[in-house]
């Protein structure tokens, strides 16, 4: 069972349909791939922490976004994101255009894989 948070619930809540129908579907999304994430607020953003912070999501006027909350990890990925506003860790998406499963799949795994070694590393210290 993920551990939500009730300010991130509050915050959905806020929002219209069009905006929270979509943003809820993907912290659950965010949740089967992170199972034991915990949900905090990080720099205003309702984000899934792992140790650190894993990503992030949030609403604006004319469209929502995805964080990935690395600035060189989305230009591995121009391909998949062509047909996407992104900014260097985020990515704009709507409910009639979200971003595909398998991307956000992948980009979590790497913000793991990558807070992992950034673990291991502060271990060794």
């Amino acid at each position: 069972m993920p551990r939500l948070s009730p300010l991130i619930d509050r915050y959905l809540a806020d929002l219209p349909e069009n905006q929270q129908i979509p943003l809820e579907k993907l912290r659950f999304r965010l949740h089967e791939l992170i199972p034991d994430a915990e949900e905090v607020f990080s720099y205003q953003l309702p984000t899934l922490k792992k140790g650190l912070d894993v990503v992030s999501f949030a609403a604006f006027k004319n469209h929502l976004s995805f964080f990935v909350l690395n600035s060189t990890l989305l230009s591995a990925y121009t391909a998949e994101l062509a047909s996407f506003k992104t900014t260097r860790s985020a990515i704009h998406f709507t409910a009639e255009k979200p971003i595909p499963d398998s991307l956000i799949q992948a980009l979590v795994e790497q913000r793991l894989a990558e807070n992992d070694d950034r673990l291991k590393k502060k271990v060794k210290k």
